[in-house]
């Protein structure tokens, strides 16, 4: 398995529909919020960080399925 491409606390990954998982936000080594996300393919176990940036840094939240 790959590391992420950068480490993080305080993060979600949600499980999606297609079997990936997405981490979003959290912070990092020094406790600064972070607005990167990836995607995780438990296939490959490879992380791929995404182009966009969340809108702003999130840390500590919750995420579930879309309603």
């Amino acid at each position: 398995m790959a590391d992420l491409s950068e480490a993080r606390g305080r993060h979600s990954a949600t499980l999606l529909a297609n079997g990936t998982v997405l981490i979003a936000g959290g912070q990092d080594v020094a406790g600064r919020p972070l607005a990167a996300s990836e995607i995780y393919d438990p296939a490959t176990g490879i992380y791929s960080p995404l182009a966009s940036p969340l809108p702003m840094p999130v840390w500590g939240h919750t995420a579930g399925p879309a309603r």
